[in-house]
């Protein structure tokens, strides 16, 4: 019995420690994003890197029509001049490419298309454009909808006129205390560490409800 008890504790500690070592190469890559000479100001806002693609992900309406853009990752030398080299309009996507930004470290794209109710999730973020901090929450017990019956009817013309992201695309519902900067942040299935989804938008601050895609 004496000889279980231990077992299960050296477990316990074992996947603690994997987790945190998980975490701390996660980090790598995700980068705070500064969007300077926007249309209605400067926007700092999240962007991450996975493995096998290219770039860095981010929130198309952060960085479109800015004059210039860079990324921070912890300590190290600020990566200048990106380019939004590619844009998904409707999903409201956006990918920052530059030669100085390398392979992912840790981070992976989840290949699943549907997660069941609740799933825990952790969102890797630069809110307001502070330190990197992680933040947990779980899927809505209905996980996907349209994204016009999320946001305030005052506010759908204004989407429909830039169309970015689509009214009628279909997002996936968070419940999770997301606030600005949090725009391009990568959703992980907790279980897994898998990206799963790109953190888009959100309602009232403090509601603990947002939307990615």
């Amino acid at each position: 019995m004496r000889r279980t008890a231990i077992s299960r504790a050296v477990l316990r500690w074992a996947s603690a420690l994997l987790f945190c070592c998980c975490a701390a190469a996660q980090q790598q890559d995700v980068f705070l994003i500064k969007a300077l000479g926007c249309r209605q100001g400067d926007n700092f806002l999240t962007g991450f890197r996975v493995q096998g693609r290219e770039g860095v992900y981010t929130s198309l309406h952060g960085v479109v029509g800015c004059r210039d853009l860079s990324a921070e990752l912890d300590e190290q030398k600020p990566i200048e001049r990106l380019l939004l080299s590619q844009s998904d309009v409707r999903n409201d996507v956006a990918v920052l490419t530059s030669p100085d930004i390398g392979p992912a470290v840790e981070l992976r794209a989840s290949t699943a298309t549907t997660w069941p109710p609740r799933t825990p999730i952790v969102v890797w973020g630069h809110p307001r454009g502070i330190d990197l901090i992680d933040t947990d929450g779980r899927l809505k017990a209905v996980p996907t909808s349209p994204l016009k019956s999320l946001i305030d009817p005052s506010s759908r013309a204004d989407y429909a006129r830039r169309r970015s992201p689509d009214p009628q695309t279909t997002v996936l519902r968070l419940e999770a205390p997301l606030i600005p900067g949090h725009s391009g942040s990568p959703v992980m299935d907790a279980e897994t560490g898998q990206v799963i989804a790109v953190v888009d938008g959100g309602l009232a601050e403090g509601s603990e409800i947002a939307w990615a895609m």
